[in-house]
């Protein structure tokens, strides 16, 4: 079974401080999935079948009104070469356009792994859920090169599906055993596990630095290239930009993500920069936590251009292992905060080897500002409140 389902997997890819309310705001929930039933997605398929668990059934929700066709945005090809479809800006070096993106494996836990390095150059970072309220993350580089990025994590599930999704090659520390069979069967010309290239691809930091694994992103590049002949370019068209910002349906200066009192995610809207600067849980001395900003190993902010929620449906296959499902044939909600400013959204993957499209609830694709994008996959459970005038608090849960 494991052989059957890794092989149309290869066929498939191959071939193509927690706030106190002071108002009320509407709680998020999803549209209904259509009745018919869907084939299950080729990875879950193949992981699934390895793992030999059943997922969990998703859970029923109320909708609130939104339309129901997704423009996809395709760029003039005179942009194409030179601006990238992630970011919408310009890019120094077009050439990196005409090959597979990077998306390298980055640990938020435990505590210790922090600072992160290399994470600000990024062009998209997506945000997930890996079960006893912990998150990891997985950092998109694809119109510029990264050196040093980590600190390096193992592989998930859902890796996968991001992998397909945005047509990238994958850097991971390791993987689970059914994992890593998949990914040497079957997308080995597209994976660098920790150990399988030579330095500078890989390499581990002195203590003095943290002791962590990370990447050179360049270097990755030029190793799996030397492991397969055919040329690859892939198609990431979808998202769409601009500058000035559509008229937004809140303001939201800050937005806080909280997993549990010990784990944090909250944003804060910088003026001066524009652009959205994280913070994070902090264990003091005495074992109590705080919330403090979140810096880089260069002491820069992380901070990002684009804040975007993705509600949708965790897949429990245990207490610590977990994978989501991307909306092809029903569009879900989403969030979006860019400018001080937040927009009720919607947000569906188009095919299998399509990048996430996001619009307004008047099917207009809904314009992200030029820049760096954080994107968070958030259960359908998770919920949503507004303190205040521009400040929002999401509570995860699972279930």
């Amino acid at each position: 079974m494991v052989k059957k389902t890794a092989l149309l997997l290869s066929i498939l890819i191959l071939g193509c401080s927690a706030c106190q309310v002071l108002a009320t705001a509407p709680r998020l929930t999803p549209l209904p999935l259509p009745t018919a039933a869907a084939s299950p997605h080729p990875v879950t398929l193949s992981t699934q079948a390895a793992i030999g668990a059943t997922p969990t059934s998703p859970p029923t929700a109320t909708p609130f009104p939104l339309a129901s066709a997704t423009p996809t945005a395709t760029p003039p090809e005179a942009l194409v070469r030179l601006v990238n479809p992630l970011t919408g800006l310009e890019v120094s070096d077009p050439r990196l356009l005409t090959q597979r993106p990077i998306l390298v494996k980055l640990a938020n836990w435990p505590e210790s792994l922090r600072p992160f390095v290399g994470i600000n150059g990024a062009d998209v970072v997506f945000e997930y859920y890996i079960g006893h309220q912990m998150n990891h993350l997985a950092a998109l580089y694809y119109g510029r090169d990264e050196a040093p990025v980590g600190p390096l994590a193992p592989a998930r599930d859902f890796d996968l599906k991001l992998m397909e999704t945005y047509q990238s090659h994958l850097v991971i520390a390791s993987a689970p055993d059914a994992l890593d069979h998949v990914l040497r069967r079957d997308l080995w010309p597209r994976t660098a596990i920790r150990g399988d290239l030579p330095y500078p691809a890989f390499y581990t930091e002195p203590l003095a630095m943290g002791g962590n694994t990370v990447v050179d992103t360049a270097a990755v590049r030029a190793g799996l290239n030397e492991r397969y002949s055919y040329r690859f370019v892939p198609g990431l068209q979808g998202m769409v930009f601009d500058p000035i910002p559509p008229k937004g349906d809140q303001t939201a200066i800050e937005l806080c993500y909280t997993y549990a009192d010990f784990s944090v995610m909250q944003w804060h809207y910088d003026a001066l920069s524009a652009r959205y600067e994280l913070w994070q849980d902090l264990k003091k001395a005495d074992g109590k936590y705080t919330i403090v900003p979140s810096r880089d190993r260069e002491g820069d902010p992380v901070a990002f251009d684009n804040l975007v929620v993705l509600f949708g449906k965790y897949v429990e296959y245990s207490d610590k292992d977990y994978d989501f499902e991307l909306p092809q044939a029903s569009p879900q909600q989403a969030l979006v905060l860019r400018d001080g400013q937040l927009y009720y959204a919607r947000w569906q993957v188009p095919g299998p080897l399509s990048p996430i499209v996001l619009t307004d609830q008047n099917d207009q694709p809904l314009a992200l500002k030029p820049g760096r994008t954080w994107m968070v996959f958030s259960s359908i459970n998770t919920r949503t409140e507004r303190d205040a005038e521009g400040v929002w608090d999401l509570y995860f849960s699972v279930k």
